[in-house]
């Protein structure tokens, strides 16, 4: 999937998980662009998905909804 970037450049990226929330009537969509940080882990990102647009993720409350989600994703996953 490609996207453009903040700075309008376009992006390749790989979807992980997309997911809609009833608390906080969103779509979101959680991905990488197969970079690793300087502990060689995957860097992921997430977005609020609105008609074909992504946008960014502003509140707390929603940053802790994804890192639950993620959670348990993964600890199920693993």
């Amino acid at each position: 999937m490609k996207i453009m970037d903040e700075k309008k450049q376009v992006k390749e990226i790989r979807m992980l998980l997309s997911f809609y929330s009833k608390e906080t009537d969103k779509n979101y969509l959680i991905y990488t662009d197969d970079t690793y940080d300087e502990s060689n882990s995957l860097i992921i990102y997430a977005s609020i998905y609105d008609e074909d647009e992504l946008k960014p993720i502003k509140s707390d409350k929603e940053w802790n909804i994804i890192e639950l989600l993620i959670t348990k994703y993964y600890e199920k996953e693993c």
